[in-house]
């Protein structure tokens, strides 16, 4: 049973480590825009800009697994990504730009 905690422990390491990647992203993009837009933005605002991008990979991740599970897959597409993404049009073209970029560097 000690081996569960142990990586219990392990993925908790992992997802406090992804966290503060997030909030580093999230504060290195917010210095940028105050920078150039001469504003600043309040630590909480960090925090909670953190924690939404943190729920919205979650929400992603299951909604990815849910559509490969539909289409009776056991890996995740670069076409699920797209689905998730068709309810923000700015989103869907900046998915399916990326994807085909990937898949033109792959055929090199």
């Amino acid at each position: 049973m000690s081996g569960e905690n142990d990586s219990d422990s392990e993925v908790d390491v992992i997802k406090k480590r992804l966290k503060a990647a997030i909030h580093f992203a999230v504060g290195s993009t917010c210095q940028e825009v105050a920078d150039r837009q001469q504003i600043s933005f309040q630590k909480k605002v960090l925090a909670v800009m953190t924690e939404a991008a943190w729920k919205y990979s979650e929400m992603m991740a299951r909604d990815l697994e849910l559509f490969a599970q539909h289409a009776k897959r056991n890996t995740v597409s670069v076409e699920d990504v797209k689905m998730i993404a068709r309810k923000s049009p700015k989103l869907h073209e900046l998915m399916t730009n990326r994807a085909n970029e990937m898949g033109q560097k792959k055929q090199k």
